[in-house]
């Protein structure tokens, strides 16, 4: 009893100090150990299980692993849509990591409409809103996709991201702001110039 015990209180300390690391922007630590809870959670197929497969694709992106990262957001994101719907948070972060994936992977067209519906059910999401950083960084992405099929679209986009960009970032109420947030805004240009 005493052995299950520790071994449950050694996997929450792993994967408190592993999300810990995600949001400090320390990918490659994080890695094994996003690794490790995805795995140990598998078998339940529940939200616990898609908030770490998130976590680990949101980690595999940082670290360009785009392959994998796709294919883990990908089923994160049809089973959060299928559990919690279309727009909800977790759902619209993992369309967010897929397209970005497919993206970097240059499957642009495919990535274009991934994007959209992510993009287009942030705006709708009552936990995020237009200046979130994740909002913000897929409608950069958005606005990439569109550079060759509709460069009229993709400007007036960029040009709203760099006008929310010059106002200044409020912290989250309640709580301190994370290394990826506090990086937000220069995550979101440096997916603008890419």
């Amino acid at each position: 009893m005493s052995d299950s015990i520790s071994d449950a209180a050694r996997i929450l300390k792993e994967n408190s100090v592993a999300n810990e690391l995600l949001n400090n922007c320390e990918y490659a630590a994080a890695e094994p150990l996003l690794r490790q809870a995805v795995e140990g959670k598998k078998e339940l197929n529940n939200a616990e299980t898609w908030m770490w497969m998130r976590r680990l694709a949101e980690c595999q992106v940082e670290l360009g692993n785009f392959e994998e990262a796709a294919d883990v957001a990908r089923d994160a994101a049809r089973a959060l849509n299928i559990k919690f719907g279309p727009i909800d948070e977790d759902t619209l972060d993992c369309q967010y990591l897929y397209a970005m994936s497919l993206y970097r992977l240059g499957k642009v067209p495919e990535a274009a409409p991934v994007a959209a519906q992510a993009f287009e059910g942030f705006i709708e999401c009552s936990k995020r809103g237009p200046d979130h950083v994740t909002t913000m960084k897929c409608k950069a992405l958005y606005a990439r996709t569109l550079k060759q099929s509709d460069p009229a679209k993709s400007g007036e986009l960029t040009s709203e991201i760099t006008a929310a960009l010059e106002r200044p970032v409020a912290p989250p109420q309640g709580r301190q702001m994370t290394g990826a947030e506090i990086r937000g805004p220069e995550a979101v240009k440096a997916i603008l110039a890419a």
